[in-house]
């Protein structure tokens, strides 16, 4: 069976060869020196358990055992479930898949069996305490005045590392797939500002200036009637469209801003490209200061990841405080580029 090759080798991880051998598992953990390799990666033993009220149970196994030499045994006229050796807590109705982590204390040698209800067992061995998850799914009590025995239905998951931690095995990345990783996302990111700043933002840039040299022609279509009566726009309508001048031009100013970000954060990514370039070449042990590069290429990827993210909108763009008299000069310089020198146009409205 797979429990077999687990180490370490404790009693309730050995009943299979104790089985073979002897034909049945001993009573007595066998001694063992130390814990040394005990809490290696996690190795769970899950399954589903019928136990007979006059039978134990071994969970490493999987099977029914003799009542004194299981993990557990099962008490048919109380309705009760025993740890010989360690204990049980009851956690009620709780999610048993969802169920990470056993708890330190409160365990007791017995404890009510309740369909539905799900336990945690701490298995006292001579390799250290072992810990395990149980649902109960069924529960009969003995019939006809005990002639015929109760049965016990459960499902279980048995940490075999003694730990207390129901979570599978997630092995550690090597250092090389640390920084194959990490350069993978750099490039990802290289790419991706690369396009915001040849496709995204240009594109965003002209839209703007468009749109603002629709309304400025509409405000120079006003100030250029020949007669003040063809001067349909109310004051209301110009005071509107001056500020809509002004919201273009604090937008390209945001949007200038953002594309300084982007050529600022694409440099500091070709830079930490080569970093961890000349890092995976190297052949010397990664110490303290090899943790703190990958943590400031963390950094860089992460803030270039919100950088590409960010929505080329008014809502979008965050330039920071823009000063009205940044807006000024902004408009005159739409105004030069639009060749439509006006008095009065961008004027902030009152």
């Amino acid at each position: 069976m797979a429990a077999a090759g687990h180490a370490p080798r404790a009693w309730a991880l050995t009943c299979l060869a104790a089985a073979l051998l002897a034909g049945g598992c001993s009573n007595s953990p066998p001694p063992r020196t130390g814990l040394s390799g005990a809490r290696g990666p996690s190795r769970l033993i899950s399954g589903s358990g019928v136990m007979p009220g006059d039978k134990g149970f071994s969970l490493a196994q999987g099977v029914a055992t003799p009542r004194k030499s299981g993990d557990l045994e099962f008490d048919d006229g109380d309705l009760l479930l025993r740890v010989p050796q360690g204990g049980a807590v009851d956690l009620g109705p709780v999610d048993f898949g969802s169920l990470s982590e056993a708890p330190a204390q409160e365990y007791s040698r017995q404890a009510q069996a309740v369909v539905g209800h799900v336990y945690c067992l701490q298995l006292r061995t001579a390799d250290g305490d072992y810990y395990a998850k149980l649902k109960i799914t069924q529960c009969a009590r003995h019939r006809h005045m005990g002639l015929t025995a109760g049965e016990l239905q459960f499902d279980y998951t048995l940490q075999t590392n003694a730990t207390r931690s129901f979570l599978p095995y997630a092995p550690q990345p090597t250092t090389q797939e640390v920084l194959a990783e990490r350069s993978r996302l750099l490039e990802r990111r290289r790419a991706e500002l690369a396009k915001t700043l040849a496709e995204g933002i240009p594109q965003f840039r002209t839209t703007l200036q468009a749109h603002y040299t629709k309304v400025s022609g509409q405000l120079a279509a006003a100030d250029n009637a020949k007669r003040p009566a063809e001067d349909n726009l109310s004051p209301q309508v110009r005071s509107t469209l001056e500020r809509e001048l002004r919201d273009i031009a604090r937008q390209l100013l945001a949007l200038e801003a953002h594309a300084r970000r982007c050529r600022d954060t694409l440099a500091l990514v070709a830079s930490a490209q080569r970093q961890l370039e000349r890092l995976a070449q190297s052949e010397h042990v990664m110490g303290e200061q090899d943790g703190k590069l990958l943590d400031e290429v963390q950094a860089i990827e992460q803030s270039a990841a919100l950088l590409v993210e960010t929505q080329l909108s008014a809502a979008g763009m965050k330039g920071g405080a823009i000063e009205d008299s940044q807006v000024d000069q902004k408009i005159q310089e739409l105004r030069k580029a639009d060749q439509l020198p006006r008095e009065g146009e961008g004027k902030r409205p009152g």
